[in-house]
């Protein structure tokens, strides 16, 4: 009963190493930070185009009826 306990237990432990490993717990190399893109300012009279989709969005579904 012994060894199925302690078996068990390293096979918990090996299995978080790798998660951790897997999900960059590992505490390796920092990535550089990213540059920031340029954007173009619009001139005036123009609108600027939307940032996201247009039409249907998950703001537009309540969340229970009669929620507003």
């Amino acid at each position: 009963m012994k060894r199925v306990i302690s078996t068990a237990l390293l096979l918990v432990m090996v299995l978080g190493m790798f998660g951790l490993l897997a999900c960059g717990g590992g505490g390796g190399a920092a990535s550089p930070t990213p540059t920031p893109a340029v954007t173009a300012t619009p001139t005036p009279g123009t609108s600027p185009a939307p940032d996201g989709p247009s039409g249907f969005t998950w703001n537009d579904m309540p969340i229970y009826p009669g929620a507003h």
